[in-house]
């Protein structure tokens, strides 16, 4: 049995470690990407499925790496108390896009997740791309 205190701490303890030993960014060349992408126009948004890390830690990682600056908003599984591929968090995205006017057809949901992140998105009616590891 774990009362809320100990959850808590468990989720401290795990921040800490994450934090520590923080992933690394594999793309050298992410801030000018970024940049580019901003640059025409176009925003960057977060949809996250959070195991065990929660949303309040990444943008603590993200932050730490100078990213947030390109992250027009962020969503995260923790936090919508739902997941992809259910519909309502994809229709949280749409909700916060700057411009209501955009066709749905127009978002790019990028994952890695053929379930959650390509099946989900394109049945909200987004359009996705499936990233696959390279063999």
């Amino acid at each position: 049995q774990l009362n809320k205190d100990q959850l808590n701490q468990f989720y401290q303890k795990s921040e800490d470690l994450f934090l520590e030993y923080k992933p690394i960014v594999i793309f050298e060349n992410l801030h000018q990407f970024f940049d580019e992408i901003k640059n025409q126009g176009k925003t960057i948004n977060i949809l996250s499925n959070t195991g065990f890390i929660k949303g309040k830690t990444m943008r603590k990682f993200l932050i730490s790496e100078n990213l947030d600056q390109y992250i027009d908003f962020h969503i995260y599984s923790d936090e919508m108390n739902c997941s992809k591929p259910d519909p309502k968090i994809f229709q949280e995205v749409k909700n916060l896009l700057p411009n209501q006017d955009l066709d749905v057809k127009q978002v790019l949901h990028i994952g890695d997740n053929p379930v959650a992140d390509y099946k989900g998105a394109k049945d909200f009616g987004f359009n996705a791309h499936l990233l696959t590891p390279k063999i």
